[in-house]
């Protein structure tokens, strides 16, 4: 078995509505070895987390997971500013992203929705709290891994030195802090 990494990136779908390539966070880029990955929609990218080891210096993908990603909001964007506890798997900051490793407990009945809001800005920090819904019909059976990236390079995050996202636990809120460069 070679080894393995297991990355968030950015991977770019070309013309052909294949993957073409992948940019880790690090910002190295690295075309993929011809593959069966395919999406609905070409000519974009798709933050995905992706197990893979390097055969010549591409990616074998093994494994392919797409990751949640959007921007952080000010609450007029959303109809409904619910936070459904996850459990914290992990958070870090990589790159342009703050990524989440995310634990949702689910019975797959109803799909949740997600998304990051703003909730205030003081002295040069913006504030952020994740929202996930949990339909009522969707009994918590099971934890299932979920992944989520938040951008830190758009109109509403710019600016700022530091982000602090929340995120509600079933023990309570937890707050992460993170440096913008």
């Amino acid at each position: 078995m070679p080894n393995m990494h297991t990355e968030f990136c950015d991977m770019y779908i070309n013309s052909d509505k294949r993957a073409a390539s992948v940019t880790l966070d690090d910002g190295t880029r690295l075309d993929i070895l011809s593959q069966g990955i395919r999406s609905n929609v070409a000519d974009t990218t798709i933050r995905s987390v992706v197990a893979y080891a390097l055969i010549d210096s591409k990616p074998k993908i093994y494994s392919n997971n797409i990751a949640y990603c959007a921007q952080a909001r000010p609450k007029e964007h959303f109809k409904i500013t619910p936070r459904d506890p996850m459990k914290v798997i992990s958070v870090w900051k990589g790159g342009k992203y703050i990524n989440m490793v995310l634990g949702e407990l689910t019975n797959k009945v109803k799909n949740h929705s997600y998304g990051f809001l703003i909730d205030e800005v003081k002295d040069r920090k913006l504030h952020v709290s994740f929202i996930h819904f949990r339909p009522a019909n969707d009994p918590e059976s099971y934890t299932e891994k979920k992944y989520f990236s938040m951008p830190l390079v758009n109109s509403y995050v710019s600016g700022y030195d530091t982000v602090a996202i929340s995120i509600t636990t079933y023990e309570g809120n937890r707050t992460y802090t993170f440096k913008i460069e």
